[in-house]
């Protein structure tokens, strides 16, 4: 008797496993859905390719960051950075550009600064006046 509630203890586990394991990857793949840090700020689960073009408006991290000025699927500010920190590629370029890269989510931590807002944190891949 004891073996019968032990199978059916480990079925219902298996099963109560099964349903988050799925859940969780049908929720996972859905870009529309982001999770929700703090006040608006948000980290897609899936980083989103953009192709943006904007007036640079600030050179931020010492070159690294820029923030830009246009059209940006319902934001008119973001923010770009390159991922190598170390990076002073972005001093040379003022004026226009294009920056191709993924948008990784809502950032608010510049929200004190030119952008008045929370905006858009992208990770550039590639950038063209």
């Amino acid at each position: 008797m004891l073996g019968m509630y032990k199978n059916k203890l480990i079925i219902i586990l298996f099963l109560i496993f099964s349903a988050f394991i799925i859940y969780y990857s049908n929720h996972k793949e859905d870009n529309s859905k982001a999770i929700i840090w703090s006040n608006k700020e948000k980290e897609f689960f899936r980083p989103i390719d953009i192709v943006w073009r904007g007036e640079i408006i600030s050179i931020m991290a010492n070159g690294s960051c820029i923030g830009l000025e246009g059209e940006f699927d319902n934001y008119s500010k973001a923010i770009a950075c390159f991922e190598d920190m170390d990076s002073k590629e972005l001093l040379e370029f003022e004026g226009m550009i294009t920056v191709t890269g993924k948008w990784f989510g809502i950032t608010c931590a510049y929200e004190n600064t030119v952008f008045g807002e929370c905006v858009p944190d992208v990770r550039i891949e590639n950038i063209e006046i």
